[in-house]
């Protein structure tokens, strides 16, 4: 009996040490992934600044202005074709990892789907360009615009955050902005060459996504080296798992680049090029928490799938974690603003619109519930519809009050218009979970 009382505890301690490891493991993993999309998502923002002052004095503020606004139509193509896998795929790659089944056919699905979108995409994006009364379209601009789709279409950054496999990613998409920056520095020199200035950053993402091709293959020769084939049937299934995912991802797009534009329409080119420079700070700032947000999804979602209960916890766990770092991010922007940051780094000629890095602090503090309520918890419980129901009522209210007020207020009614559309979204999310639940009668305390 003694020796079997032994054998049962070393096993327990066995096991004990094991599930220590495994712990340490996933830690460690998060940590790592979380690093990586710190250096995707910042990157993604720095990169900019750091050639913001540079293309605001070379372009001129006109210039500048049809840039801003050809941007903004660039970024509505990149919504379409990333669509709604960087959830939904990644939430699919998260579940299939343990056994490596169907991973291949999934990758092949998603991948020609985004190639089907980017084709829908670019011809948009074209649409929308003729209707901008400062933007005219060249040969030049049509190819780099084109390459800019293609290769986001084709860079898989889902399906390694579901592998959790993005450290050498993030590296790889540093260098290859930074490759960006460096490239505009020397083909940029005065205000005709706004298309080089496109250019460099069409490169330096194609650069990106040829290695991340290459590297999704590698992976795949090892986790599931089945030979999948494109079928329709397969890409309708994926494009209907994301169809929600993506609704809310197109309005977030509306709510966030649509003012540029629709700035464009009342006011000069130089009011478009000097409320961009600032709402690209106010965005960069806001977008530090991104990265974090994404990287503990996969997580939030397992911890979904075991319970309602333990979900919630875990969303409750993560919003206090992020409380602080949340305020940081607005002390920084009264910071930025009160400071002269923006007349010193850009130019004098902008600070006059640094206000607007005011109007939107509410925008910030209601962006991060909004991503627990929306993204974390209702994208877990089966509420993706209703999600992307609230996202399109709370798009529409933004994009009225911008088309309202914008003649009269100019860029200031842009800036409170996306507080008033992330106000609403905020409200509508709060009633309907509160509705959930209560139906349920679970009690479900975050």
């Amino acid at each position: 009996m003694a020796g079997l009382g032994n054998f049962a505890a070393d096993y327990k301690s066995s096991l004990w040490r094991k599930g220590c490891l495994l712990r340490s493991f996933l830690s460690g993993r998060i940590i790592q992934n979380t690093g990586a999309l710190y250096l995707v998502q910042i990157s993604g923002y720095i990169a900019p600044l750091l050639i913001l002052p540079y293309l605001a004095r070379v372009l001129g503020t006109s210039s500048y202005g049809q840039f801003a606004t050809l941007q903004a139509i660039v970024a509505y193509g990149l919504v379409l074709t990333d669509y709604g896998f960087l959830l939904s795929g990644t939430r699919k790659i998260a579940s299939l990892r343990e056994t490596g089944d169907h991973i291949g056919g999934v990758y092949k699905n998603i991948t020609a789907a985004r190639l089907l979108l980017a084709c829908t995409a670019f011809a948009a994006m074209m649409a929308i360009a003729e209707f901008m009364p400062h933007v005219k379209l060249n040969l030049t601009l049509i190819s780099a615009i084109l390459v800019i789709v293609v290769s986001n279409a084709l860079t898989p950054l889902w399906f390694f955050q579901g592998l959790q496999r993005m450290s050498i990613i993030g590296i790889v998409v540093l260098f290859s902005r930074i490759f960006s920056v460096l490239l505009t520095y020397v083909l940029v020199r005065s205000s005709a060459d706004m298309a080089l200035a496109l250019w460099s950053q069409s490169l330096g993402t194609a650069l990106a996504c040829l290695f991340c091709l290459w590297y999704a293959a590698r992976l795949l020769s090892v986790l599931d080296a089945q030979n999948y084939r494109v079928t329709w049937k397969g890409i309708r299934e994926e494009l209907l798992d994301g169809w929600h995912i993506f609704q809310s991802m197109f309005f977030s797009a509306l709510l966030t680049n649509t003012g540029v534009l629709i700035l464009g329409l009342y006011a000069a080119p130089s009011v478009v090029g000097g409320y961009a420079v600032v709402e690209r700070v106010g965005k960069g700032v806001a977008s530090l928490l991104t990265p974090f947000t994404q990287a503990i999804y996969p997580r939030i979602s397992a911890a979904f799938a075991r319970s309602t209960v333990e979900g919630l916890r875990m969303v409750g766990t993560w919003a206090k974690r992020l409380a602080f770092p949340t305020l940081g991010l607005v002390f920084m922007l009264i910071l930025i603003h009160y400071s002269g940051t923006i007349g010193i780094v850009f130019g004098s000629e902008y600070q006059v619109y640094s206000d607007a890095l005011l109007i939107l602090i509410p925008w910030i503090l209601l962006g991060v519930v909004n991503n627990f309520l929306g993204i974390q918890i209702m994208t877990n419980i089966g509420e993706q519809a209703w999600y992307s129901k609230a996202f399109t009522v709370s798009a529409l209210v933004s994009i009225a009050i911008s088309f309202m007020f914008s003649g009269i207020y100019s860029y200031r009614a842009i800036a409170a218009a996306l507080v008033l559309g992330e106000t609403s979204l905020t409200l509508l999310l709060i009633y309907r979970l509160r509705t959930v639940f209560l139906a349920k009668k679970e009690g479900y305390k975050i």
